[in-house]
Formats: structure tokens, sequence, C-alpha cells
């Protein structure tokens, strides 16, 4: 009996020992190799899916997944057996620097070679020296002076020494040098295998490890998984049109990088709009009361839902002339904003669908739009505001009072309002909408915007692809529609004297469609890049596709000076324009024209319209638009006509 249990106690003491020791230094250790299966990309990120077909033997084995990119997310990996005789005991993982000491020791054996070369080089060049004086002392000693009973003979064997020692370094000065050369580009290539292995030598890959039980030899499929951070996606749109009769021929692919130190070569490939990272919380329901303005209520707490890509903005804002320091750049809608510094420079960081607002005292507000394919740096220029232009003309003009106000304004006033007609043009484009959409739609699009019901979406591609790990963009096509599209045109005559057409798109929730670059062909010819975008609260979306040379415009004015009344303590004068169109093409155009009188920002000044022939008018803004569809060869005429009052001795400058 007391042998018994002293064995029992000895066995007991090894079964301890052998638990208290690290589970992987008596399992069984193999390496893994798993192939890549398919790649799901989001917009930002991408989930990576490898397998493999393993042999376990009987007990506990750990398979080693080697070389696997740095920048997978710890907390993503998921290993599956698919083998019900495997069980997973545990999964670890970690940064594997093992082919640092590799690396230190190949640029080892690389310094020990160019040391030599350049060993070798300092030889050559030493070499190169000692011909180089031989040569010079024979050049300083070749004529023959004040020497006595030279013979022909004699002198004949000095010159032909001369020449044979001349040959002699020449030949050895071009061996040499052919020699410094072949030494130079060696030490040059290795230098530069150097620096590149040094670059990598910090490199870390990622290693996965997964602990298996089995009872029995088995074989077993295992699948893993995992998410990247450095990798995405962009939409990008091709729209070919034939013409304004013609359904639009839209593609749709997705420009795809990725950066995550792995190729992934010929592999399946989905591209997708979920959120990866998506939290695992239920959501819950509260109360939802409608008032007035309730629309934008729900709008904003959608958006508040939506976690934006963020992408760093920087550049420089000056005048033209110099640097602009404390212009104040704010992200519109947000609270990020950013103030240049003494020498013009700005970085801010903002949402990559996002508008950019630059303003400064004295000059002109500028707007840029940032998309996710927007340059990061954006250098802007400020025009000094039309109010100081005003100013300085009116000082101007007082120190000329002999010479006609009107006029003197009539010939400035193009360089002035620049810029005031860019803002009109955007919003003369933010206004237009197809002729046959309706008030109440309009009043119906804004209780349920489309983009909110835009739901995400993964679509698989059918081709395999190879996208290095490079950061370069490889194109991949997602889809093709034929889509009947509205076409209107819209005449900016006051700005430019072309009709540009759009396409509104209805419905285009089901088309899946995402804020991108579009390249247009009209005709089997290439108009250029236009942009969608598609956060407008509207169940339509607008492309704009460029100008049609088939719609002639012209715009002149019917009366302007000759219509200038002088009363006692005032001055009137009135414009009438005239806004002629002409349709060359062979097909019938529904066409938007849109003009502008001006309000007054004085209450000295009034400003009465006094005709607009039918057109639709904005008070707020004094846009005029008429809406009419041109016939093949057809042409039509548009006048409106204003008149301003102002004070006698004030000057004032009308178009």
């Amino acid at each position: 009996m007391n042998m018994n249990m002293k064995y029992y106690k000895t066995f007991k003491l090894m079964l301890l020992s052998l638990l208290a020791l690290p589970m992987s230094s008596w399992a069984t250790e193999k390496d893994l190799q798993m192939d890549i299966d398919q790649v799901t990309i989001y917009r930002s990120g991408a989930e990576v899916e490898r397998s493999s077909v393993v042999s376990l033997p009987a007990g506990i084995t750990e398979l080693r997944i080697r070389s696997l990119s740095p920048s997978i997310d710890p907390k993503s990996i998921l290993v599956k057996m698919a083998n019900e005789n495997a069980t997973l005991i545990s999964v670890t993982h970690e940064l594997d620097f093992a082919n640092q000491k590799k690396i230190l020791e190949e640029t080892a054996k690389i310094q020990k070679i160019t040391d030599a070369l350049k060993d070798s080089i300092a030889q050559t060049n030493s070499l190169l020296e000692v011909y180089a004086s031989e040569k010079e002392m024979m050049k300083s000693n070749k004529s023959i002076k004040g020497v006595e009973g030279i013979t022909a003979d004699d002198l004949s064997k000095i010159t032909t020494f001369y020449h044979k020692k001349m040959t002699e370094i020449e030949n050895e000065q071009n061996k040499l040098k052919k020699k410094k050369k072949e030494f130079t580009n060696q030490y040059i290539s290795l230098t530069q295998k150097q620096i590149a292995l040094n670059l990598t030598a910090n490199e870390s890959s990622f290693t996965i490890k997964a602990m298996v039980q089995t009872d029995k030899a088995t074989e077993t499929k295992v699948r893993l998984t995992y998410y990247v951070t450095e990798a995405g996606w962009n939409p990008v749109y091709e729209a070919r049109i034939t013409d304004n009769k013609h359904p639009l021929q839209l593609t749709y692919a997705a420009n795809v990088k990725q950066n995550v130190h792995e190729d992934w070569s010929n592999v399946a490939i989905r591209i997708s709009t979920e959120d990866p990272l998506e939290d695992n919380v239920s959501p819950s329901i509260t109360s939802d009361k409608l008032n007035f303005g309730n629309s934008a209520q729900y709008v904003a707490k959608a958006q508040a839902k939506i976690k934006p890509r963020t992408k760093t903005v920087k550049g420089i804002v000056s005048n033209f002339m110099q640097p602009l320091p404390y212009v104040c750049i704010v992200a519109t809608g947000t609270n990020l904003y950013a103030i240049t510094d003494q020498n013009g420079f700005y970085e801010i960081n903002v949402p990559e669908n996002c508008q950019l607002e630059y303003s400064h005292l004295g000059y002109t507000t500028q707007n840029v739009q940032v998309s996710p394919n927007t340059g990061d740096v954006i250098n802007i220029n400020l025009n000094e505001s039309a109010e100081l232009k005003q100013n300085d003309l009116n000082e101007v003009l007082n120190n000329n009072a002999g010479n006609d106000q009107e006029q003197s304004v009539a010939s400035n006033v193009s360089s002035s309002t620049d810029n005031a007609e860019k803002k009109i043009n955007n919003l003369a484009h933010k206004e237009l909408r197809p002729a046959h959409l309706t008030e109440g739609d309009m009043e119906s699009e804004e209780i349920v915007p489309g983009w909110l019901n835009l739901a995400p979406f993964t679509v698989s591609i059918p081709n395999k692809y190879t996208i290095p790990s490079n950061n370069i963009p490889t194109l991949i096509r997602i889809n093709s529609y034929t889509i009947d599209v509205d076409y209107e045109y819209v005449v900016l005559p006051k700005l430019e004297k072309k009709a540009y057409i759009s396409a509104f798109i209805p419905n285009w929730t089901k088309y899946k469609l995402l804020d991108g670059p579009v390249y247009i062909f009209w005709n089997n010819e290439f108009k250029g890049q236009s942009y969608l975008s598609t956060n407008a609260m509207k169940n339509y979306v607008e492309l704009s596709i460029g100008a049609d040379k088939g719609i002639t415009v012209n715009r002149e004015i019917v009366q302007s000076n000759s219509s200038k009344q002088v009363l006692i303590s005032s001055s009137k004068a009135t414009r009438t324009w005239k806004i002629t169109l002409n349709n060359t093409k062979d097909t019938p155009v529904n066409i938007a024209v849109k003009d502008q009188y001006p309000l007054s920002n004085d209450e000295d000044i009034t400003v009465d319209l006094l005709q607009s022939q039918g057109a639709s008018v904005d008070k707020s803004t004094g846009i005029l638009t008429w809406r009419t569809t041109l016939q093949p060869g057809e042409e039509k005429k548009f006048e409106f006509t204003y008149r301003v009052k102002y004070p006698v001795g004030k000057s004032l400058y009308l178009e």
C-alpha cells in the first residue's frame, strides 16, 4: 500500500509539472500555408478569407500561420475547423520580426562588399593620378632643346619611345577608367539594395497560432478570416449618351487600392458598403413626434448615425500676390475649422464629402467641394470683395465728376462681379429640376429623402482579380445599367452663352449609386469629367453632362442709358434684356432659361421688375426662370425689364 502511494505521488508530481509547462512546449507544432480565397473590400478596410486542408495527429497541435499582413485588426481574427472531431482550444497572435535578423545579416554582407569596392575605387583613383602625372611629365619634356651632336637616328628613337610610352599610359588610363566605372556601378547598385533592405528591416509580419485538439489522427479544412485597415474603394462611373432621345448607359465601377503588405493574387472579390466595425448592441426605439420642420430633424438624426470617413486637407491661401494669414477655413455643417498662419498655410481634418468655406475680411468668400477623389492639397486664391472695389471706383468717379457715371460703371462691372455671378450660377443649378416634377413632388421628397433609404449592399464580382499591395488603384467593374432619364437643358446667358445639359436619374437608390466622379461620353465623344452627388433630399439625382453646341444663345440689351431720367431728387435707369435661343439640332429639347435682375442692398436704392414675360420669379435672389421646349430649327426670344431708382449725385453700377 505504501509502495502504491509512493508511485501515485510520483505520478501526480509529474502530471503537475507537465501541466505547469506552456501548452506549446508539449504540443505538436505545424506551419500552415493558407491561400487567399476571397476578399471583401469595404469603403474603408477589407475582410480577407483564407483556407487550407491540414492533417492533424492525435493530441494537441499548434498551427502557425505566418507572414500575414501587419495591419490585421486582432479583434477580427476568426478561425474555424470544418471537421467536428477537431476542437479549437485557443487562438493567439503576435507580430513577427523574424526576418529582421536575416535582413541584418544580408546588409552586413553587402556592407563588406561595398567597403571593398570603395577601397578598389580609391586605389584606381590613385593609379589614375600617377598615370596623369607621368603623362604630364612626358608632355613637358617632349621638346629637345640645347642638345648638341644628336643624330637623326637618335631623334627617331626618342620619338618612337615617346609615342610608345604615351600610348601605354593612355591604354592603362582607359582600362582603369573602365574598372572604376564597373566598381562605381556595383557600389551604387549594392548601396540601393542596402537602403531598400534597411527600410524593410523594421517591418513586421503577423503570425496567428491556433491550438487544436483531436482524439485521433484526422484531416480537416481550416478557415481563417480577418479584417485589415489599409484598404478601401471609391465609386467611379462612365456615362455614355447617344443624344437626348436615348437612355443613359451607366457603368458603375470601383477604384480599389490596398497597402496591407501582402498581394491579393487571383482572388475572388466582393465590393461592399456594409460597416464591418458595426456595433453589436441592439438599438432602441424612442418616440417620434411630428411637427413642422420635422423632416430636417429626421435627416439630422439619420446623418448623426453615419460614421463619415475623413481626410486631411492642407494648402496655401493667397490673394494672387502674397499669402494671406488669418483666413478662416470652415467645414460647413460641422464645428471643424482652421486658421491660416503667417505664411498662409492651413491644415484641417474633415469628412470626405463636405464643403470648405474660405473667408477673410475684405475678400470674397470662396467655397470648395471636398470629395474622396479630391487631392489632399487645395491652394486657394481669394479675390478682393466687390464692395471694396466699388468703394475704390466711387472715389475715382467722385474725383472725375465730369464723366458719365453709368457709362463708367458699365465698362468696369464685369471684373467686379465675377464672384457674385459664380454664386448665382451655383444657385441656379441647385434650383434646376425636371419639368415634369411638380411642387407637390418636391414637398413629398422633404419627408423621406431617398438617400436615407439606400440600404448597404455587397456585390460579388464574377471574375478574379490581382490587387498588389502598392496603394495604386485597380478599376473593378460592378455593374452596367440602361436608365431612362429625363434630359433638360439650362441656359445662364448672363454668365455664359452656352446651353448645358443635365440628365436626371429617377429612383436612383435602386441602382445603389454613391457620390463619385463620372466620365462623360456624348455620342462616343469624351466630354470630360462630371460628379454625381446624392446628398440632395430628392428621389432623383442630377448628372451634369456639359455644354451642347447644338443650342445657340445670345443675350443683348435693348434699352440702356437712353432711358435714364434725372428728376429733382432721384435718378431712374431702365434696362431691358433680350435673350435669343435657337435649336440647330434635329431633336426637340426641354430647356430652362435663367437670368437675373439686381436687388437693392441700400434703402436709398429701389429696384422694380417691370416685365418678365411669364417667367417664374424668385424675389429673394432676383432669378427669373423660363421653361420651354425648343423644336428642331425653332428660335425663341425672352425679355425682361427692370427699373432702378437712386439719389441724384450718387454713382451706381448697373449692368
